[in-house]
């Protein structure tokens, strides 16, 4: 990974966590499946985060991959991040436990 991409993933992190605060833990989630490695692509203007997901959109891959990676990304357990809506389509509503999660 070039400098110029770790700085932009340090900083839609930061702005992931800034997000997910100020939206009491519940974030709203666009899924790239089937990408080239699982990262946040982008927070649109809506405050949609784009996230690359490197499974496939079938037998529910790609949802487990994108709870692992927000799992592994905010260093909390996977049972703290629940998929709220959007099971079978690309955009789906999170909850996350806020008080969970390492700053």
């Amino acid at each position: 990974m070039n400098p110029e991409s770790n700085n932009q993933q340090i900083d839609l992190y930061s702005k992931l966590i800034k997000l997910i605060t100020e939206q009491k833990g519940y974030i709203r989630v666009k899924v790239i499946p089937q990408s080239a490695k699982n990262e946040i692509r982008a927070i649109m203007a809506d405050n949609t985060v784009k996230i690359n997901i490197q499974k496939p959109p079938e037998k529910n891959k790609a949802n487990e991959e994108l709870v692992a990676f927000l799992s592994k990304l905010l260093k909390t357990k996977k049972s703290e991040i629940k998929i709220i809506s959007g099971f079978t389509d690309t955009t789906k509503l999170i909850r996350i436990n806020q008080e969970t999660i390492e700053h």
